[in-house]
């Protein structure tokens, strides 16, 4: 019988007294520390209730340590079916697959209602978990939501709480508690057996769980509440949970503790409710092999999305002082943080497979509260987490690299995640043994150092049958790389070589360990070991192929990324951003200009670019980019690197300002633009004479978003019309009046911004036209939404906007069509290559029913003698006709996918080949039309009629440009113009004999210009050969040749006979296999002259 002799002896009522149990359980579980943080971290404690993540479960019992994921299964498959697998791991995979197929058989996940079921119908359940999944969270949780119930509280953030019936009174038992009291001697074993067991026993004298419990009351200090609780048990009216199983270490003590368990069920099962938990490894499958078993399931994406927010709120009161901070601006907080740490989860695979277990999803957002970045400081977060987990197996670190390093180094040479036991052992035995005498001694340290490390910490457990490995492939990847440190104690720069040469393999098996291993030597101040390493990877990457050093040079730039900032010598990361562009200069000259290599360099310079530190100054890639943005006598690399930020531009928005700082003053020279913003040209830079530099400028420019011109022009418009009124009233009165939504903004990319944006088109479809002050107020409203949603503005084409406002304001009596298009032939004579192309599509696009005059100027300059004037007349046509065919054919095919694409701003990659040695010149209208259709689409009739709406505007006026004289004089300014203007005439020609292949009357009426144009190109290609880009420009003109009439036919015959040349045989051909004869005479020439090249081929071995 229990002494109860030092209790209070005034006892409480029952109700009283029940209250106030309830009460302190609450007050224990309400706030739960976080006790697995390492030292020198935040480690509140937060609101249970808050933080808490609903579990699900599988409906079972987990058979190993840890399971096989199916990203690891996949890789052994793919491995299995190439032969390339051992007998060992084709076990392994085939026991996977058994258990794969049980696991898939048996049940999906479910949720706490569903083992709540299970607990009404027997009493008691066993849930298992993996280290970190929340077991001791759980009971925690139940036993709040039990002591909250039963005080009468409401319990609304507790999922499926109206299921969890009947109301219990929570009993909190921690086994690992019980287990040291209930054997207070220690074990008498000189060691462990080869199943874990003490090869001697122990006290027989067992403390039982009623008793413990019963003790446990008595000393909360509350009168009779064991003699109270002792009555609830017997009446059934307790949930008893207890806690951690794998907490009792001792293997024989383990077994006394599952018998006593037993009994104590035994003696109370039919009345009250019990959950056992315990990790997975080292627990006894036959321990319980009557209660039901279930076992918790890794997060889910949307359990991840859910605990996100609710972590940061749960936070907020011990960051903030309420009195010094609104509500609202902490809600805001909150959001942002969640945001962040969202995007920190999902930016890297390794980190958001981590986060599936709440273990390691905690760990990550209180080093995030610390401000710790992540995922950018992976080793930082694999090394703590290693520390946590050997920590609670009471290993030290330096002992778990010494045993499991040269183990982890060879899994992964293997490619393995697998290793026997017996092998395990083995090898820890040739450890330990350097430093012991015994056998017996050294093997019973190597299986307790086993069994601590697998069961204790969960870092290395039993994953298939009799295999054991890492708990994650990254952390077998973390001790490899750990192990080749400690290597490089001794001959270092052997050591290094061999690193290099593990890294540069094919297989890229060694990449992540390399990667691990520099980072964390830039951490623990080996960075010159680290900067050596990178070092010797350059050089050796140096005589390797372009494919294979592109890869070497991609991995040195992510070891820069993951190292600590600013540790690896400068030198170094200028040489590898300059080689990164050499590389990506050399790619674009290859068949295929949206290579797999090109794509390599552009990611990693975006992750380079979003890695770099905002305090730092002068850093080695913005110095190297910025100098080859400024370096006009390399145009090659100029026109590269251009392209390269054109593509990327869109994502760069999370920079650090020093980039912008870096990259938008000579962009803004470069297009001649004026300063906005912060930003002003730079001083040491003209405006460019190639308008193809001065186009990418300008689209890099457009493509930075929020945090380029385009954004920061918008806080200028927004500024100015809520200063101006009158003229905010003014825009709305030339909308209506001329039928056409004028406004300033872009279309928004973000889709809650374009929801909100196509909300407000609809509302403008449907407003009247009619100049009243009704509708104007209508437009106000529209314009304001569209403004506040908005996420950029048509840069620069908003600035001239605003100021044809300001001319109209001034100039009161005159109407504002007049003096609008006043100020835009004033640009067109006057303004620069870039203004002169947005003024032109500004017209257009404002007054495009009125277009003559427009189209008279741009003719006017075409044929004059400014050859400035005339240089910006023929890019801006060559442009106009290939975008208004584009746009019109998508129109007339109503491919709503392909338009929608538009405003996502498609694939970007089609600009790689704008460059001196590009493959296909066309593909440099794409950027333009990507560009223009964002500014000047307004989605009159929304986002699957933009085709239609912008091809109508186009085409209007190039009808007007796009005349038989405009031919005659495209060609005769052939043999006069300069190269760059060569080049555009020859696009016009060729844009137009495409119009001819799509309009049979064209063809049938222009034969003799049909052939001039013909045997034009055929000239500049004999006569430029050392030009690629004319070459390539005159041969599209042959491609496109019409075959359908018989003199069309015919000439490209005359061709073909006539020349020896491989490239103008291949356009040729081209053209013929598109070929569709009208009439008979027409068939009959295609037939002779595919029998003459059949005859050609056979002799001069050319293929047809």
């Amino acid at each position: 019988m229990l002494d109860l002799s030092d209790q209070p002896t005034t006892p409480l009522p029952s109700g009283e007294l029940q209250r106030c149990y309830l009460e302190q359980v609450k007050r224990n579980t309400e706030r739960t520390p976080l006790k697995v943080i390492p030292t020198g971290l935040i480690s509140p404690k937060a609101p249970l209730a808050e933080i808490y993540i609903p579990p699900r479960f599988y409906a079972n019992r987990a058979r190993v340590d840890f399971p096989v994921p199916d990203q690891e299964l996949d890789r052994y498959r793919e491995s299995l079916k190439r032969g390339i697998l051992s007998l060992d791991l084709e076990r392994v995979v085939l026991e996977a697959e058994k258990n794969w197929q049980y696991d898939l058989k048996a049940s999906h996940p479910v949720g706490l209602d569903v083992v709540w079921e299970q607990l009404n119908s027997h009493h008691v359940v066993v849930i298992q978990g993996y280290p970190g999944m929340g077991k001791s969270t759980l009971m925690e949780r139940l036993a709040l939501h039990m002591a909250v119930r039963g005080l009468g509280l409401p319990d609304p953030d507790m999922p499926e709480h109206e299921k969890l019936t009947p109301n219990l009174i929570p009993v909190m038992l921690r086994l690992g508690q019980y287990a040291n009291e209930a054997f207070p001697q220690k074990s008498t074993s000189v060691g462990m057996g080869v199943d874990g067991k003490s090869k001697e026993g122990q006290a027989k004298e067992v403390l039982s769980l009623l008793i413990y419990l019963l003790r446990k009351m008595a000393n909360m200090d509350l009168p009779s509440l064991a003699d109270f609780m002792r009555q609830k048990l017997h009446d059934g009216a307790c949930l008893v949970l207890l806690d951690g199983l794998d907490e009792v270490s001792d293997p024989v003590q383990r077994e006394e503790v599952q018998e006593e368990i037993k009994r104590f069920v035994k003696g109370y099962c039919s009345r009250c409710y019990f959950i056992i938990t315990s990790r997975v490894a080292g627990y006894d499958q036959a321990a319980f092999p009557d209660y039901p078993h279930f076992t918790l399931a890794a997060l889910g994406y949307k359990e991840i999305k859910y605990f996100l927010p609710r972590w940061c709120q749960a936070n907020r009161e011990g960051e903030f002082h309420v009195s010094e901070v609104s509500s609202a601006q902490i809600e805001e907080e909150v959001k942002v943080r969640a945001q962040e740490l969202q995007a920190a989860i999902e930016s890297n695979e390794e980190v958001r497979k981590l986060a599936e277990n709440p273990l390691m999803l905690t760990l990550l957002l209180v080093m995030q509260q610390n401000r710790i970045a992540l995922p950018r400081q992976r080793v930082e977060l694999y090394d703590t987490i290693t520390k946590i987990l050997l920590n609670k197996s009471e290993i030290t670190e330096s002992q778990a690299i010494e045993c499991l390093g040269p183990l982890a180094f060879e899994m992964q040479e293997a490619n393995s995640d697998f290793v026997r036991q017996s092998e395990v052992e083995r090898r820890l035995m040739e450890v330990i043994g350097r430093k012991s005498d015994t056998d017996d001694k050294v093997r019973a340290e190597a299986i307790q150092f086993l069994w601590r490390v697998r069961v204790r910490g969960g870092l290395f457990v039993s994953r298939v049958s009799d295999y054991l490995g890492f708990m994650h492939r990254t952390f077998q990847e973390y001790f490899a790389a750990r192990h080749i440190i400690n290597t490089m104690q001794t001959d270092q720069d052997r050591r290094i070589n061999e690193l290099v040469q593990l890294a540069c393999r094919q297989d890229a098996l060694w990449r992540e360990p390399f990667l691990l291993a520099v980072a964390y030597l830039s951490y623990h101040n080996d960075e010159h070991i680290a900067s050596a390493i990178l070092r010797v990877l350059l050089v050796e990457s140096a005589n390797r192929t372009l494919e294979q050093q592109v890869s070497a040079l991609v991995l040195a730039t992510e070891a820069i990324i993951e190292a600590r900032p600013l540790t690896i010598q400068q030198e170094l990361q200028t040489q590898t951003a300059e080689l990164l562009l050499t590389c990506y200069e050399r790619t674009s000259r290859t068949p295929d200009n949206a290579s797999t290599a090109s794509k390599k360099i552009e990611n990693v310079i975006l992750r380079w670019l979003l890695s770099l530190p905002k305090e730092a100054y002068r850093l080695p890639l913005l110095r190297v980019i910025s100098q080859a943005i400024k370096d006009t006598q390399q145009t090659n690399r100029q026109r590269n690197v251009l392209t390269l930020l054109t593509i990327i531009a869109k994502q760069l928005e999370p920079c650090s300002p020093v980039v912008f700082a870096a990259l938008i003053p000579p962009l803004l020279a470069l297009t001649g633009l004026p300063a906005i913003g912060p930003y002003k040209p730079s001083v040491d830079l003209t405006v460019s004479a190639d308008f193809d530099v001065a186009d990418l400028a300008l689209s890099a420019l457009s493509f930075l978003g929020k945090r380029g011109p385009s954004g920061l022009y918008l806080v200028t418009v927004q500024q100015y019309f809520k200063e101006h009124p009158e003229q905010f009233r003014l825009l709305a009165r030339c909308s209506l009046e001329c039928g056409t939504l004028i406004t300033p903004v872009i279309i928004p990319l973000s889709e809650k911004n374009y929801q909100q944006h196509v909300t407000a088109i609809r509302q403008w479809m449907g407003l009247s036209r009619d100049c009243t002050d009704e509708n104007i107020d209508a437009w106000l409203s529209i314009e304001q939404a569209l403004l506040e949603c908005a996420e950029g503005v048509r840069y620069p084409a908003a600035m001239h906007l605003l100021e044809m406002l300001r001319c109209t304001g001034k100039q009161g009596g005159q109407p504002w069509s007049e003096i609008w298009q006043t100020y835009l032939q004033e640009q067109l004579n006057t303004a620069n290559y870039i203004n002169y192309q947005e003024v032109a599509l500004l017209w257009n696009h404002l007054f495009w029913r009125q277009s003559q005059p427009l189209a008279d100027t741009i003719l006017k300059h075409y044929t004059s003698y400014n050859k400035t004037k005339a240089r910006y007349a023929c890019r801006f046509i060559a442009y106009l006709i290939g975008n208004a065919r584009h746009f019109r054919y998508f129109a007339e095919a109503g491919d709503q996918k392909c338009t929608l694409t538009y405003r996502r701003l498609g694939d970007l990659s089609k600009l790689r080949g704008i460059t001196e040695y590009f493959t296909d010149y066309r593909n440099f209208i794409y950027l333009k039309r990507f560009r223009e259709l964002l500014h000047y689409g307004e989605f009159d009739y929304l986002e699957y009629l933009i085709g239609s709406w912008y091809a109508e505007r186009l085409s209007c006026l190039e009808s007007l440009v796009f005349t038989k004289d405009l031919i005659r004089t495209a060609q005769n300014r052939l043999r006069v113009s300069a190269r760059a203007e060569k080049i555009d005439n020859l696009t016009i020609l060729r844009e137009w004999l495409l119009e001819v292949q799509a309009n049979l009357d064209l063809e049938k009426g222009n034969e003799d210009e049909i052939r001039t144009i013909a045997y034009t190109a055929v000239h500049e290609i004999k006569n430029t050969k050392n030009d690629k880009i004319v070459q390539k420009a005159a041969l599209y003109i042959l491609q496109a040749l019409p075959a359908h009439t018989h003199a069309g036919i015919v000439l490209i015959g005359e061709i073909l006979d006539g020349t020896q040349n491989q490239q103008i045989w291949n356009a040729c051909v081209h053209s013929l296999r598109s070929a569709d004869p009208i009439d008979k005479a027409a068939r009959q020439a295609l037939e002779k002259v595919r029998k003459r090249l059949k005859r050609g081929s056979a002799t001069s071995k050319r293929s047809f």
